[in-house]
Order: structure tokens, then sequence, then C-alpha cells
């Protein structure tokens, strides 16, 4: 996996999320989040954002969501102010 990004580097472009939370250089986390066993019962992600968003020192943490999980993020109940979830890049 690591090959095909690195052969395609020169294919890469800034997505517009990058200008609105300003992001800086190493200044940032991008996740995502889709394995069945971590994500399709409604109590497993929970933690996994807390621990996540809880421990990045208030860096911005793009979490690139996909839809079955955004509902589960909502009812979480944890402060988002450093998240920002975004669609999935193609």
């Amino acid at each position: 996996m690591i090959d095909n990004l690195l052969v395609n580097r020169h294919r890469f472009t800034k997505p517009e999320i990058w200008d609105k939370p300003g992001l800086q250089k190493k200044q940032y986390l991008v996740i995502t989040m889709h394995r069945s066993a971590n994500v399709d019962e409604t109590d497993k992600p929970s933690p996994f954002f807390k621990a996540i968003v809880g421990n990045v020192n208030n860096l911005p943490v793009i979490f690139l969501i996909y839809p079955h999980i955004s509902s589960i993020l909502n009812e979480s109940g944890i402060n988002k102010s450093n998240l920002f979830a975004i669609d999935p890049f193609g």
C-alpha cells in the first residue's frame, strides 16, 4: 500500500478542508475508521473517539468519516472542538 502511495505522490492535491481549521504543517492528525469489527457495534467507536480526541493536546483532527459512523460520533457526547469530520476522499 505504501508503494502505491509513493508512486502516486505527484498526483496529490490540497483538499479544501486544509484551509478551514487553519492547519499548519505537522500540526494536525488525519484519521479514518471503517473496520467492521471496530465500528459496527454502536458502543465500540466511542472509546476510540474519546482516546484520540482527548489525547492529541488540542491538535486539529481531520476525520475522514463514513456515513454509517457519523451518527455514532454525533451521539458519543465527545467534545468535538478540534475534530473536523469530512467525507472520505476518492
